[in-house]
């Protein structure tokens, strides 16, 4: 696991990376989902918890009423660079095994 679960604060760093799933850089797309992944491998009701509190906090970017996993599923339509399509269903499968 790259993340030391003592230094990571995801009520922070949760919200940062969904509004860069948005973001116009395919590298920093990969980025955020990539750092997903790996958060939802071991903390995936966390980070759907925590991806919420962005729904308020933020207009301009929107979760569905699905959540977390209602955007990455939307991001399925629309990406094409397959190391990113892997890793959003990676994220999408960790998600669903835990909730």
């Amino acid at each position: 696991h790259l993340f030391a679960p003592r230094h990571v604060i995801l009520s922070t760093l949760v919200p940062n990376l969904c509004q860069n799933l948005s973001s116009n850089y395919l590298m920093l797309r990969k980025a955020a989902i990539s750092c997903l992944r790996q958060l939802t491998t071991r903390e995936a009701k966390e980070v759907c918890e925590h991806a919420l509190t962005l729904v308020s906090d933020d207009d301009k970017f929107a979760l569905s009423d699905y959540g977390l996993p209602g955007v990455l599923f939307g991001m399925l339509d629309t990406e094409s660079d397959v190391v990113m399509i892997k890793n959003i269903h990676d994220t999408i499968t960790s998600m669903l095994q835990i909730l």
